[in-house]
């Protein structure tokens, strides 16, 4: 594998994690 491929998954998966992160945020705020 090459080095810079491995880190755009890895980017794309830290991304991916902050948007469902923040999805959930933002659902927990419009529930309360």
């Amino acid at each position: 594998m090459d080095d810079s491929l491995m880190y755009e998954i890895s980017k794309q998966r830290v991304d991916r994690l902050i948007h469902s992160c923040a999805y959930s945020a933002n659902v927990t705020n419009m529930i309360q």
